[in-house]
């Protein structure tokens, strides 16, 4: 029988900050970057973050036409083979068993490719993950056969959703799609926001008090 296929985390790659205290026992939170981006893009913040968390920015484990990384194939936009993202996913679990530090809980934080990586990762392994944000994202097409219990859960997964209200990137029934979904199947909270595809100063303000009240 062949072995699944797993793309790798690079982990001379990863961006870390400490917790306060040292990482034992603190929460640990990963960020994933957008598509053509990097390590460095959301670890620009990192410092922003409340203090208790350690924080890992990790590197899309794919090269990205025209410089930077990604984290499943774009192509076509709305195929739902989930071998890509799949393989993205087992790297990205098989690099959290390979740490060999107890870390009190575990969060995502992704940012459009990253976002929709950092829903499927909780579809995949739901009992890994305290909670996901997801910052101008969408939910991939194809599901998971955990998406059932997922719902099901008491009490849910926190989830927390940016919708970018001008956003030109992510196809407007892709973020409807995602509105739709994400509340059947986490305790999820819907933050608009009248931007582009980025990241404003009032949503990372609401981000920063959305971990205060999950962590």
């Amino acid at each position: 029988m062949s072995q699944p296929t797993i793309n790798p985390i690079d982990t001379a790659a990863v961006q870390w900050r400490e917790a306060v205290g040292g990482r034992a026992g603190s929460p640990l939170l990963l960020l994933l970057h957008g598509v053509g981006s990097n390590e460095h893009d959301l670890f620009s913040f990192a410092h922003l973050l409340p203090e208790r968390f350690t924080v890992a920015s990790l590197r899309g484990p794919l090269p990205w036409p025209g410089g930077g990384a990604a984290w499943f194939d774009l192509t076509p936009f709305y195929d739902t083979d989930t071998t890509k993202i799949a393989a993205t996913v087992a790297g990205i679990l098989a690099w959290l068993d390979g740490l060999g530090e107890e870390f009190s809980s575990v969060g995502l934080l992704g940012f459009s490719q990253g976002a929709a990586t950092s829903l499927q990762l909780v579809r995949t392994d739901p009992d890994r993950f305290g909670f996901v944000v997801a910052l101008s994202g969408f939910v991939f097409n194809g599901g998971t056969d955990n998406d059932a219990a997922l719902a099901a859960r008491q009490p849910r997964i926190p989830a927390f959703q940016a919708i970018g209200d001008r956003d030109r990137v992510i196809a407007p029934d892709k973020a409807a799609a995602t509105v739709r979904w994400l509340p059947e199947h986490f305790d999820a909270e819907v933050h608009h926001y009248p931007i582009e595809h980025t990241i404003s100063a009032e949503e990372l303000g609401d981000v920063i008090a959305f971990l205060d009240r999950v962590s």
